[in-house]
């Protein structure tokens, strides 16, 4: 009889008997128990969150994901959906978080219902709100501006301006993002929630921020302009 060809035996390997079969299974299954260690499933500074079936920085360690790596929290700053966020009476980053003066960003109608000489300026919003702050500031001089505000100088006089709310902040949808200033949940890769409704000719986005416009990005499909890092979009 003619030897088995090598293409028939690649693909009709003999049947192994079932008993040999259960018996590599149980050997696998027992060398697999001596190697895995639940303890050891996570990185350094991660937990294991059954529900998600995910390894994830440990919040109560004030520690959110990095680009390569978990990463504490700065100063008065507080870990909550993998974002530091500055404590009440801080403002910053999440990483630098400076105390806010008392009298920067309180609610106000006209400028006599700001009563600090230095944040005499009532900012308005809209017709019947804004923020107390400070006028004056240069690009070139940003020191002028405290409590994570910056300058913005497109139209004089200069005045340091409140940075967005919510941008940043981790999301799964528009929903997470709702009741702040940044009302756009990037889904795709950030998981994050970005200012929308800027203008690409303008840049009126936060100073340091510029406007992306996500249609070319996306092949047409996301039809949004949000406010990113300056030279970030599209990266």
């Amino acid at each position: 009889m003619a030897p088995e060809s090598s293409i028939s035996h690649m693909f009709f390997r003999p049947r192994l008997s079932a008993k040999a079969a259960l018996l590599a299974l149980a050997s696998f299954a027992g060398a697999s128990s001596c190697l895995f260690k639940a303890s050891d499933r996570c990185d350094p500074g991660q937990v294991y969150n059954a529900a998600a079936g995910l390894c994830m920085c440990d919040e109560a360690e004030n520690m959110i994901a990095g680009e390569h790596a978990c990463i504490a929290c700065g100063a008065n700053a507080t870990a909550k959906d993998d974002v530091c966020t500055c404590d009440d009476g801080f403002t910053g980053d999440g990483m630098t978080c400076n105390e806010k003066p008392k009298a920067l960003g309180v609610e106000c109608q006209v400028d006599s219902d700001c009563k600090d000489s230095t944040y005499s300026t009532c900012h308005l919003l809209n017709a019947d709100s804004g923020y107390c702050t400070n006028t004056g500031c240069a690009v070139s001089n940003g020191e002028t501006c405290t409590g994570g505000y910056a300058c913005d100088a497109s139209a004089p006089p200069g005045y340091c301006e409140r940075p967005p709310s919510g941008a940043g902040m981790a999301c799964d949808s528009d929903k997470a993002c709702a009741n702040t200033d940044a009302t756009y949940c990037e889904t795709f890769k950030q998981h994050q929630c970005f200012v929308q409704g800027c203008s690409l000719t303008e840049n009126d986005c936060f100073p340091g921020k510029e406007c992306c416009d996500l249609a070319p990005l996306s092949a047409g499909i996301v039809k949004a302009h949000i406010c990113v890092d300056s030279g970030k979009c599209g990266k």
